[in-house]
């Protein structure tokens, strides 16, 4: 998982409702770890793609953006989004 980039903190606040949605705690983080692990997520290509809500609202740039990163990863396929 080279390119998968977040804006925002990875982790480590001091205050765990603040971290709670962090990359650390993500299905994400779980699934790179286990794959096998139970997520909200069918995949993790899912998961990955699931980071394109900036304030709660579909980002088409960031959807496109996570699709390409996720060709990077998988395949190296280095194309535009």
């Amino acid at each position: 998982m080279a390119s998968f980039q977040i804006a925002g903190p990875i982790g480590g606040s001091t205050s765990p409702a603040s971290d709670a949605g962090t990359l650390v705690h993500s299905s994400v983080a779980k699934l790179v770890n286990e794959p096998t692990a139970v997520t909200g997520h069918a995949s993790l290509e899912a998961a990955r793609r699931g980071w394109n809500k900036p304030q709660g609202e579909l980002s088409k740039d960031l959807d496109n953006r996570r699709a390409a990163e996720w060709r990077i990863d998988t395949a190296a396929v280095y194309a535009r989004w």
